[in-house]
């Protein structure tokens, strides 16, 4: 009887020892996550700060002042292949988190206004759409078990409210472009609504500011391109106040909450 009681307890012990070494394993892929999450951030920020050093400290940036730019890209615009250089260029610079202001106005004085508005539009969501993958897959998962509970109350609300929570933060640029691509890939805003609001949203406020540097370029001898200049600024004044003109009226009347 004891031999049989010690084989049932052997019997027993065998089939409980793959739980109990499964434990260990469970833990150590949890470590291993939380460790690649926080490598994966951490490359996103070298990859950053590699990025500002190079533009600031070495013959690169040279490229972003004005007038060297404004002199490149009057050498490309008899290139074939301009638009495709200038929109790919536009993307990467944008996408590594450099500002592309004046990649924005050179579209408009090399290429005209609905041509450079395309092109700008295209440089910007390809540029936006990058720097919102890499913090996706770079950073999303640190900050995420970094900030625990705060987090996913956050995202939960965020997320809920994706394309027009995007929608009203470029129509009033209260967070800067660059910055607030990298949040929103922070959060769980599904990409194809990131995409979709931020292409509607951009639209109106970059062709008029590619307007804007067109009519600044061609002078302003003429009546004609004086009254271009007087009517790109309002416009630009328009676009740049009045969406939060009116969302501030909106939410003092309590129709609508902030996103």
């Amino acid at each position: 009887m004891s031999a049989v009681h010690c084989f049932a307890n052997s019997t027993a012990m065998h089939w409980r020892e793959p739980a109990t070494r499964s434990t260990p394993l469970r833990v150590r892929m949890q470590r291993r996550d939380k460790s690649g999450s926080r490598w994966k951030f951490l490359g996103l920020v070298v990859i950053l700060v590699i990025v500002a050093i190079v533009v600031r400290h070495t013959p690169v940036g040279q490229y972003l002042d004005r007038r060297v730019l404004a002199a490149w890209l009057g050498e490309l615009s008899s290139n074939p292949f301009a638009p495709l250089l200038f929109v790919g260029v536009y993307a990467v610079s944008l996408g590594f988190g450099i500002p592309a202001s004046l990649f924005t106005l050179a579209g408009g004085v090399v290429f005209g206004v609905w041509p450079g508005a395309l092109y700008n539009w295209l440089g910007t969501m390809l540029g936006a759409s990058l720097a919102f993958v890499l913090a996706r897959h770079l950073g999303r998962d640190f900050v995420e078990r970094l900030l625990r509970g705060r987090f996913v109350d956050l995202d939960a609300a965020v997320s809920a409210r994706g394309f027009w929570a995007i929608f009203v933060m470029r129509l009033i640029p209260v967070i800067p472009f660059n910055l607030s691509n990298f949040a929103a890939g922070l959060t769980g805003i599904r990409f194809i609504h990131y995409v979709v609001a931020t292409g509607l949203a951009i639209a109106p406020g970059l062709t008029v500011v590619t307007w804007f540097a067109h009519s600044l370029w061609e002078g302003t001898g003429d009546r004609r391109v004086t009254a271009n200049i007087v009517l790109a600024s309002i416009l630009l004044v328009l676009t740049t106040v009045l969406p939060w003109a009116v969302y501030r009226l909106v939410w003092r009347r309590g129709k609508r909450r902030p996103l």
